[in-house]
């Protein structure tokens, strides 16, 4: 697989919102994008496929975002220079009260940056899905 693959959930407007950002600043096309929906629970992080490793929480925030270069290299420094363990705490605090603090009102991801869902392996799609719902 070409791609890496950001599975996210589809109802989440700060996921929606990190979509659009990650669309404007990815100018080689590194990446595809997998809506999970919440029919099995809520979703409590966004998941990122790299280089056949799966990231969650701030490392998928960190990862996705060095791969997007100048601006977010500073960023990416603060997130990498601090404990796993704190930013991944404010990870948390920012997604337990994402709609409290962004809204509820999403955009959904254009067509052209979407990845099928044929074209991901099931056993891959199961696992991205469990850590996406905390259970992994």
């Amino acid at each position: 697989m070409s791609k890496n693959i950001i599975f996210i959930d589809g109802d989440c407007s700060l996921c929606s919102r990190f979509v659009r950002l990650v669309i404007k600043f990815d100018k080689k096309g590194v990446y595809k994008f997998y809506p999970f929906t919440n029919d099995n629970g809520e979703l409590k992080t966004i998941v990122v496929l790299e280089n056949e490793n799966l990231y969650s929480r701030s490392k998928a925030i960190s990862s996705v975002l060095q791969n997007l270069n100048f601006p977010f290299f500073l960023l990416v420094k603060i997130i990498d220079i601090l404990p796993r363990i704190i930013s991944d705490r404010v990870y948390d605090l920012v997604a337990n009260n994402r709609n409290a603090l962004f809204g509820s009102y999403c955009i959904p991801v254009p067509q052209e940056k979407r990845i099928d869902k044929s074209a991901i392996q099931e056993d891959l799609l199961i696992r991205a899905k469990n850590i996406s719902l905390g259970n992994e």
